[in-house]
């Protein structure tokens, strides 16, 4: 369970870092572990994680690239004039595979190289952040990506969020059902159709229509405005 907390954790960071709000879906988080981790270690906490997709990957499989540098502190006093082809080699990438493979040195128009005299640097692919643990054995790379889908359906949980609320403020029971009328824009029309039945399940509403006459609560939901009203059915 301390593993899961730690994934937990580490997903409300990089959300935070990302400007995501935890309410909001997300399309994917990756998860990296040097240590054996399974999809029971996930699923304490899926709902939490709130993606569409959760994936537990191999080091291979991360969404990173591999940068090279020479470090010339090393690589000068060895090849003196050569220094600049090899910054040159070093820098294009179909030598990096090599460059990967040479663990005991590298070796350049003959002459082999301490295996310091290569910099190797991992940078995250655009479209992800990531966040890891204070020992760096674990991390959390996320898919900044959100389309329109996405956006529906954070707005559509905001909108239960708020309509929970409004229940616990008129003391109804679990089991009171409501009717709910709202009147906002077409983004929010857009998100209560296609989360229709989702909504309704949530807070126990037999209807949800649209007013735009309404003298209703007003919500302002990240800078959209909506008016809500919910009555209990006798």
């Amino acid at each position: 369970m301390e593993i899961s907390m730690e994934i937990l954790e580490l997903s409300r960071r990089v959300r935070q870092d990302s400007n995501i709000k935890g309410r909001k879906p997300v399309k994917e988080m990756m998860i990296y572990s040097e240590a054996p981790i399974t999809d029971s270690t996930i699923q304490p906490i899926l709902e939490e994680l709130n993606a569409r997709s959760i994936r537990i990957i191999k080091k291979e499989d991360r969404p990173v690239k591999i940068t090279t540098t020479v470090d010339k502190s090393v690589s000068a006093p060895i090849l003196k004039k050569e220094i600049a082809g090899f910054e040159r080699y070093v820098s294009d990438e179909k030598n990096l595979e090599t460059l990967l493979l040479e663990t005991e040195g590298h070796n350049y128009n003959g002459v082999v190289l301490p295996p310091e005299s290569v910099i190797f640097s991992e940078i995250v692919m655009d479209g992800f952040m990531l966040a890891s643990s204070e020992k760096g054995d674990l991390t959390l790379y996320l898919n900044t990506e959100i389309n329109d889908d996405l956006e529906l359906e954070g707005l559509s949980r905001e909108i239960i969020r708020r309509l929970q609320v409004m229940r616990k403020e008129l003391l109804l029971e679990y089991t009171d059902n409501v009717k709910v009328t709202y009147s906002s824009d077409e983004n929010v029309k857009t998100a209560i159709n296609r989360f229709k039945e989702k909504i309704m399940s949530e807070v126990q509403a037999i209807s949800i229509e649209f007013d735009g006459n309404i003298n209703g609560r007003r919500w302002d939901i990240d800078g959209i405005n909506i008016r809500i009203k919910i009555d209990k059915v006798k």
